[in-house]
Parts: structure tokens; sequence; C-alpha cells
């Protein structure tokens, strides 16, 4: 697969014929990748699919670093360990697909999964004859803004439940709104 990282659109236009042209400015140091492109294009490039992703909002180091300083704080507390903090906050309000599979897929597909990270989990909510419906748990570094912002709010109500010390609320705001700012 080739990836550029577009830096700015110079161009779009499109052709007498109908045809769309488009023409990109692409970050420095990508060099290699644009070389690969311009192999590409002396080759048949018919057939080919290209698309236009806009980058996701990096989530702020910060927030994120927080939020597992209070899992730890929530742990300590209740004799427990971060990680396991961590996915009950997931489980609770985590974003998470189901899936059916056959009973002899499940194992393989938590275990497949659960190589992710430590927000990635598989439990099973369901089961029908041999089909098993599995949920799948997306760890928190593929939230966006918003989902994050629900994380750490759920860790926050643990902090309130085990009266432990968490900032105030403008300063939660602050570290969210620097959200895409880079760590």
């Amino acid at each position: 697969m080739l990836e550029l990282r577009v830096k700015k659109i110079i161009d779009v236009s499109t052709r007498f014929d109908g045809d769309a042209v488009i023409t990109i400015l692409a970050d420095r140091g990508q060099n290699g990748a644009v070389n690969k492109a311009g192999q590409a294009i002396g080759k048949d490039l018919l057939g080919y699919v290209i698309r236009l992703l806009k980058p996701k909002k990096k989530r702020s180091l910060d927030a994120n670093a927080y939020m597992w300083v209070l899992c730890d704080k929530i742990a300590e507390k209740i004799q427990s360990t971060k990680e396991a903090v961590y996915q009950s906050a997931i489980r609770s309000v985590g974003v998470f697909t189901d899936v059916q599979v056959p009973e002899e897929a499940v194992k393989s597909l938590a275990s497949g999964w659960e190589h992710n990270g430590t927000g990635w989990f598989a439990e099973l909510v369901d089961s029908v004859a041999d089909v098993k419906t599995v949920r799948l748990y997306y760890g928190s570094s593929t939230y966006d803004s918003k989902q994050m912002a629900r994380l750490i709010d759920e860790v926050i109500v643990y902090c309130k439940d085990f009266d432990i010390e968490y900032l105030p609320p403008d300063e939660l705001e602050r570290m969210m709104q620097q959200w895409g700012t880079p760590g």
C-alpha cells in the first residue's frame, strides 16, 4: 500500500473530457513514497483505487498519561491493577463491536484481538447453539477526543466513588482542548 501525507492541495480541476485532475504537495520526508508513486505511474494504474482520508486528531499525551495516573491510584485503593481498572472503564463506556463466530473460533479470535494492547479485549456475550457472540473492545489508542473524554469521565467517577483526588474540571477541560496538539 502506498500512503502519502498531503501537505496541501495545489489544484483541483476538471479536464475538457470530464476527468478530474488533483495536484497535491506531499510532506517533506516522503521522497521514498513519492518515488514509489512515480514508479507506479509508469505502470498501468487502471483499476487502482486512491482514497483520501482525513487524519484523526491525536489525543493529548497529557490526558492519556493522566488517565493512567488515576487508574493507578484507583488500583492502589482497591488493591487491583491499573490495567484492570482501565479495562473496567473501557467495558463501561468504551467502543466495541459484536461479532458472531463458530464456537471453535472464539479462543483464536480473542487471542488475536488481545494482542493489540491492554484495552483490546474480548468477552463472550451470547451463545445460540454453536454460534457465539463475542464483544470486541477497542483500546483507547483508537479513540477520538469525544470517546477519550467519556473514558476519562468514567475514571473520574471511580475516583469520586473511592474518594480519590483528581484535577478540577477547568484543568481537565484544558487537557481535553489540547487533544490535537502534538504531545
